[in-house]
């Protein structure tokens, strides 16, 4: 008779240990309805004994709290732990320009100071800034390209592999854009300054007008109107500030034209005689292009040197108008006097041939 040959197998249950991150959850344990186990510390939170399966659950304690699982099933006998890991503490403040800070102007930079902490272990960084831009610096900085409000994350991995994270909300406010007209002027005369600054998004609510450029504060005025004391070219700077303040300058030149200095002479002469009037004029900057006479009887001519021939004796009231070659006119009124023509005349007696007379 044939020696009989009998194969089985027999199954022995085993269990890694579990290390779980604080306030994380244990995997499930699947074991048959006949096992058994014993749990040597209640206090994190599974009860001292049960049988079969072991659910997930979180475990309580601070990190390196352990419980040792002893099972006893059909095949076999064991032990496995449970034990709690640290945890990060992630941790974080922002400044820009070395003032601490959570909104800062389009331009600036935000500068990211990590404080996170774990109990033991290492930590590993990972930062998202929520502008496409990430970083592994423990300490980084960035630069956003645009305007608007931003959520930075940190996440903390610990040399266990536990992770947390927090977010940083962050706002960019956008610049304004500094910007103004000015009218040249002739001398004597305002020159109105006229706020054309612009924004993409918020408000400009402060406007400083430094009217020489001599750092001071001349107005503060939306719009200025200003009388410049002489000619010449003159600086303005504008400074606009938006309500999250944010500032940006322009520097523009207002032109003041010189006026003409006007000065004339009138010959003084008998009626029926031209007056001749000679304009002596100057000018401090640019040059004088034209000249209007009023003569004062009704009469008009224009040129530097002009002529009228009045009508009757008496004084007049004469005019001059002087034109630059910036359009600045200046008058002056002066006096032509026209006198009476001498009348001459004798008396002649009646006289012999040779009697003198």
């Amino acid at each position: 008779m044939y020696p009989l040959t009998v194969n089985f197998t027999i199954s022995f249950s085993s269990y890694n240990d579990q290390n779980i991150c604080s306030g994380g959850l244990t995997t499930p344990i699947s074991m048959d309805n006949s096992a058994t186990w014993t749990n040597n510390n209640p206090a994190i939170g599974l009860p001292a004994s049960g049988t079969g399966s072991i659910p997930s659950f979180t475990p309580i304690g601070p990190p390196g709290t352990t419980a040792t699982i002893t099972f006893t099933n059909t095949c076999s006998t064991g032990s496995f732990d449970f034990t709690v890991l640290p945890q990060p503490n992630p941790a974080a403040t922002t400044s820009s320009n070395g003032l601490s800070t959570n909104s800062i102007c389009l331009g600036n930079t935000f500068d990211f100071a990590n404080s996170s902490t774990i109990l033991s272990g290492n930590m590993t960084y990972d930062w998202d800034f929520g502008d496409g831009n990430t970083s592994t610096l423990q300490n980084p900085s960035n630069l956003y390209a645009v305007a608007g409000t931003y959520n930075a994350t940190l996440i903390a991995t610990s040399d266990s592999g536990c992770v947390d994270s927090i977010v940083l909300p962050l706002t960019v406010n956008a610049m304004p854009v500094a910007a103004f007209d000015t009218d040249s002027v002739c001398l004597n005369l305002a020159s109105t300054l006229t706020d054309l600054s612009t924004i993409a998004n918020g408000t400009i609510t402060d406007w400083s007008w430094d009217i020489l450029n001599n750092n001071i504060t001349d107005y503060i005025t939306q719009n200025v109107s200003h009388t410049f004391p002489n000619e010449g070219t003159f600086p303005v700077q504008l400074t606009v500030s938006t309500s999250a303040g944010c500032k940006d300058s322009i520097i523009n030149n207002v032109e003041v034209f010189a006026l003409p200095q006007v000065a004339f002479s009138i010959d003084t002469v008998c009626l029926g005689v031209a007056n001749t009037f000679t304009d002596q004029s100057s000018i401090s900057l640019g040059s004088n292009v034209s000249w209007d006479w009023t003569y004062g009887d009704g009469n008009i001519g224009s040129g530097i040197i002009a002529s009228n021939t009045y009508a009757n004796t008496g004084s007049y009231v004469v005019t001059l108008d002087v034109t630059s070659d910036n359009a600045c006119v200046e008058t002056l009124t002066g006096t032509a006097v026209v006198y009476e023509m001498p009348s001459a005349s004798f008396n002649v007696s009646a006289q012999c041939e040779y009697d003198s007379i």
